[in-house]
């Protein structure tokens, strides 16, 4: 099968959208399929690179070079035939609009995928809402990254539906051999921006360590927040006991969730921003590792609550403390929830697996 995929977001950098573009990327010419990957994130002219054997094509989404970007991405339709055109992220841009018109003109297969934040903020902003509901009724299926994703979906786009979950690739254990758990130690891994609730995770951490003085908090990740936060550990006086590590990637990564002993992402559901599913919940069950979170969004779906992690309300402070606490105390649950954790990934989330339920939307 050829398949052409556009993107508004940076593949090649570190995210939920980007990790998934890769993901797919990989695993559809490692199955033989074809796939041309246009890229429009970046404010640069024309350059092309090959990732994982097949091409990927970076393009200006500027207003100056959007019609070069849109003749492009039309040529490449009109002269490589593609079975399948997906939308990764961009439905609602000029060119993601006219590439689903053109493409129902001519009868081609097309999907586009749709995060939370996407429908939470084109309801603030009319002309955004306008052009994501255009784009959804011209697309022939449409992706979530989970079910609490979809009930933000029009009505009229429901019988297009198809859950995309993402996947991790059960490989990455292999890179690392055999690494210790570090005792007591609690990891954060996101974008340090507000609807992560880094800061509620530093907040439980400061009551959790008044009962166990020797417990660590790692946070891996950048943003916005970093240096809120930072400041927020020295109004605590739990500075000596929470690291910062900045963004990591591939085996650095991967040695955090090895280390750990939980995992812990607190996100909140913001006005215009919410949390789709969680990745980082699948990388760190690859790892037999426990999570504790909120029940937010879509992340009720990447943890079972009770059987692979703890959930807790949105803002409970203590509630949050205690679920940590528990697991901190408790090998043996902890090792129960990790185990369980890891069996799922295994079964249900892989990247294989992720990228044969892209290959539905164009049956």
């Amino acid at each position: 099968m050829r398949i052409l995929m556009i993107s508004f977001d940076p593949i090649t950098e570190v995210g939920g959208v980007e990790g998934r573009a890769r993901t797919y990327i990989r695993h559809l010419v490692a199955s033989g399929h074809q796939i041309h990957t246009f890229d429009l994130s970046r404010s640069r002219r024309r350059e092309e690179i090959t990732l994982f054997g097949t091409r990927v094509t970076f393009l200006s989404p500027s207003i100056r070079q959007l019609p070069v970007a849109l003749g492009s991405v039309l040529k490449d339709v009109i002269l490589s035939k593609p079975d399948g055109i997906f939308i990764l992220s961009g439905a609602d841009t000029f060119v993601g609009i006219i590439l689903l018109a053109f493409s129902r003109i001519f009868r081609k297969k097309t999907g586009v995928f749709i995060y939370g934040k996407d429908m939470l903020y084109a309801r603030t902003h009319p002309a955004r809402n306008l052009a994501l509901k255009l784009g959804l009724r011209l697309a022939r299926k449409v992706g979530t990254n989970s079910r609490a994703t979809a009930t933000l979906l029009p009505a009229f786009a429901q019988n297009k539906l198809l859950i995309l979950y993402p996947g991790v690739d059960p490989e990455i254990i292999k890179d690392l051999g055999s690494i210790a758990p570090s005792s007591g130690k609690i990891l954060f891994v996101g974008r340090l921006v507000k609807r992560k609730g880094a800061d509620d995770l530093i907040r439980a951490f400061s009551i959790l360590v008044k009962d166990l003085p020797d417990a660590s908090l790692e946070i891996v990740g950048d943003g916005s927040e970093r240096q809120r936060l930072e400041t927020l550990t020295t109004d605590l006086r739990i500075q000596n006991s929470v690291r910062f590590s900045g963004s990591l990637t591939g085996v650095e990564l991967y040695q955090k969730y090895a280390e750990c002993t939980v995992f812990c992402m607190p996100s909140r559901t913001l006005r215009d921003d919410v949390e789709g599913f969680g990745t980082v919940f699948l990388e760190a069950g690859i790892f037999g590792k426990p999570s504790v979170a909120t029940k937010s969004g879509g992340i009720t779906e990447a943890i079972i609550d009770g059987e692979t992690g703890l959930l807790v309300e949105e803002g409970g402070l203590q509630a949050l403390s205690d679920a940590l606490t528990k697991l901190l105390r408790s090998r043996d649950l902890s090792r129960t929830l990790g185990d369980n954790a890891r069996r799922r990934v295994v079964n249900e989330f892989t990247s294989a697996k992720a990228t044969e339920r892209l290959l539905g939307m164009f049956d």
